[in-house]
């Protein structure tokens, strides 16, 4: 079988994992579908085992339902707060990385310029979003935490 694009190799919860999704989100296009590690909770429920690298709004230890193939909702919202971080730069993204784990968090790494980092705590990951925008870099260090993650703004 071949893997997709963005496939979680080292799924933060993998020895919870019972399968996977190519998910998308409603502004995704077709094209950006992403494998997302999933456990089984029954009753068409899952729980979301790994970091996205693409899907803005879904976090580790969510509960979703999948009403498609590729179309979920969020049913229950973990403690996790996600941030996927993008750039030129592999030190950079390596800096983020660090950050997240001296609070605790956790990351999955795609590529040298493409990784997901976690922390848990809406206070954490406030401390950790003030201290990425007091290093960021323009045009070099982007990062796809989005203020309307519904978890953030609430």
């Amino acid at each position: 079988m071949e893997l997709p694009p963005f496939f979680h190799f080292g799924a933060v919860w993998r020895y919870k994992c019972d399968g996977w999704w190519r998910l998308k989100t409603e502004d995704a296009p077709d094209a950006q579908l992403e494998p997302i590690q999933l456990k089984n909770l029954g009753l068409g429920s899952y729980k979301v085992c790994c970091l996205p690298f693409l899907i803005h709004g879904l976090h580790l230890g969510d509960v979703i339902d999948q009403y498609d193939d590729q179309t979920f909702e969020v049913t229950k919202r973990s403690y996790y707060y996600t941030f996927q971080v993008f750039s030129k730069d592999p030190e950079f993204v390596q800096r983020v990385i660090q950050m997240a784990l001296d609070r605790g968090g956790m990351y999955e790494q795609y590529s040298p310029g493409l990784a997901a980092v976690c922390v848990k705590g809406r206070l954490v990951a406030q401390v950790l979003w003030n201290e990425y925008l007091s290093i960021q870099v323009p045009g070099v260090s982007e990062v796809g935490f989005l203020p309307n993650d519904p978890k953030w703004g609430a």
